[in-house]
């Protein structure tokens, strides 16, 4: 059985520092699935609702993490992971 694990990132307005704590958290928690679980990047999806963000989360996984698909929940609409 295949399972695809989903790191949604709820926003909510805080203000900058507050959002870029969340995004960092969200990522944090990807890189930990993946060292510590053995859960292969593939089967980890991280999702946004804004585009920025999903930049910003993407750029905070560039390197050894590149694998990890970081999508917006629009555009996710009809993909199965």
């Amino acid at each position: 059985m295949n399972t695809t694990l989903l790191l949604l990132t709820v926003i909510f307005t805080a203000g900058n520092q507050r959002i870029l704590k969340l995004l960092f958290s969200q990522v944090q928690v990807a890189k930990y699935l993946v060292n510590h679980y053995k859960v292969r990047m593939s089967d980890v999806v991280i999702l946004t609702p804004y585009r920025e963000q999903r930049s910003k989360i993407s750029e905070l996984l560039k390197g050894a993490y590149d694998d990890i698909q970081v999508t917006t929940v629009i555009k996710s609409q009809g993909t199965t992971f």
